[in-house]
């Protein structure tokens, strides 16, 4: 695809919080890629890998998983609090 984007140099480098969500049954993406990633990136950076879902569908058995991963990046760079207020304000 162009343009291309090269992950490895962005994560290198300085960066805003990255979540990283890899899965195990990627055929688009090969493991040792995510694994690269999550070897170099420097900080603010959370890694997650899904090991039964497939290249960009988050099967059944991993969502609680997926929905942990979410919840600890949101909370730990802040931006929980941010995401509930923009839910509550939706709801009125």
């Amino acid at each position: 695809m162009e343009p291309t984007f090269d992950n490895l140099v962005m994560l290198k480098g300085e960066h805003p919080p990255v979540l990283l969500i890899a899965v195990a049954k990627d055929k688009s993406m090969p493991p040792s890629h995510a694994a690269l990633l999550k070897k170099e990136a420097k900080q603010p950076f959370m890694f997650v890998n899904l090991p039964t879902s497939n290249h960009a569908i988050v099967s059944v058995a991993d969502r609680a998983l997926c929905a942990i991963a979410l919840n600890d990046f949101l909370t730990k760079f802040g931006a929980a609090q941010k995401l509930q207020a923009l839910q509550r304000g939706s709801r009125k």
